[in-house]
């Protein structure tokens, strides 16, 4: 992989670790308002927590739908 591949996946990977703990606090603020009973205000964070996750899953799926499109590579030593 060329270095430009390299930091393209570097770029997702950290992307995806802000997104994670995007998602951790979106929960974590989620569960604050149902044990306050405000249901209602939940919905925007649940968006929020929806959109991320289909976006993390678009991208763990298109990352395995390239690897399987890549040809094997042994490594001799």
């Amino acid at each position: 992989m060329h270095e430009h591949g390299l930091q393209g996946v570097s770029n997702i990977l950290a992307g995806s670790n802000e997104m994670l703990d995007e998602n951790h606090h979106l929960i974590q603020c989620i569960m604050d308002y149902q044990s306050k009973g405000k249901t209602a205000e939940c919905t925007q964070y649940q968006q929020i927590l929806h959109r991320n996750l289909v976006y993390l899953a678009t991208i763990a799926d298109s990352n395995q739908n390239m690897q399987s499109l890549l040809p094997a590579v042994s490594i001799c030593m």
